[in-house]
């Protein structure tokens, strides 16, 4: 689960257990050699809040100095940690209990946190949930969260007026885009569909929600999708 600051000069990822070791999540400074080449530094290890170890990163802040991730492996879950890598200390939490959030990433003004929250009806889906947050990255309570959408994955654009995530609200998983009025983060409009992914063969719903990818840019959208094809084959028995 690789995640790099906006200035592309950190990296956070995430290392499973196995093999004696539990799980972790590291952040790593990156430096370009004159060759070229990407180079990292020292690994510097995060602090876990539960005996199984650390989860994923989750995003950066804008100017790369602070990270969201999850300090308990899953099944366990902890509130979201805001680390600050020049205090190495925690700043700030984000939970709900006994709902598990994640996936919580920054604005790029930083005034923001968009983040999903498992449901409870049993279907396995998540809403998408936007919260303030104060000059020391601390969100808002509970009543002032702006629900966006339900789905999984998603991304701000580069000037923090759409989120771009992944539904199934037309019977199959797409990506959608979602206009946002800036000041409250109030949604302006109904939601947009980016890319429909209408086929079998290839679709975003043959990847697991975990294994599922979103990022956006100033002219495109990643996302992966996967491919699914099969043979039919034929043989003849002769008696002997």
């Amino acid at each position: 689960r690789p995640v790099i600051s906006m200035d592309g000069s950190k990296l956070a990822f995430w290392r499973r257990d196995g093999g004696g070791m539990t799980a972790a999540t590291f952040v790593v400074g990156l430096n370009r050699a004159p060759d070229g080449t990407v180079r990292a530094g020292p690994l510097r290890e995060l602090p876990s809040a539960a005996k199984e170890g650390s989860g994923w990163p989750w995003g950066w802040s804008p100017d790369g100095t602070q990270l969201w991730y999850d300090p308990a492996r899953w099944p366990a879950i902890e509130p979201n940690h805001l680390y600050d890598l020049a205090r190495g200390e925690r700043i700030a939490e984000l939970e709900h209990p006994p709902h598990d959030i994640f996936q919580v990433t920054f604005s790029p003004d930083r005034r923001w946190l968009a983040f999903w929250e498992s449901l409870d009806d049993g279907s396995g889906r998540a809403r998408l949930l936007v919260a303030r947050v104060d000059a020391a990255g601390r969100p808002a309570p509970e009543r002032d969260w702006v629900e966006i959408a339900r789905g999984d994955g998603s991304a701000w654009s580069p000037m923090g007026d759409v989120l771009y995530y992944q539904s199934d609200r037309d019977g199959f998983w797409c990506v959608w885009a979602q206009r946002l009025e800036r000041d409250t983060m109030r949604v302006v409009g109904p939601p947009v569909a980016i890319h429909h992914a209408h086929t079998a063969r290839l679709s975003i719903g043959n990847i697991g929600p975990v294994n599922r990818g979103l990022a956006a840019s100033r002219d495109r959208v990643v996302f992966n999708m996967a491919e699914m094809t099969g043979n039919i084959w034929m043989t003849e028995f002769r008696s002997r």
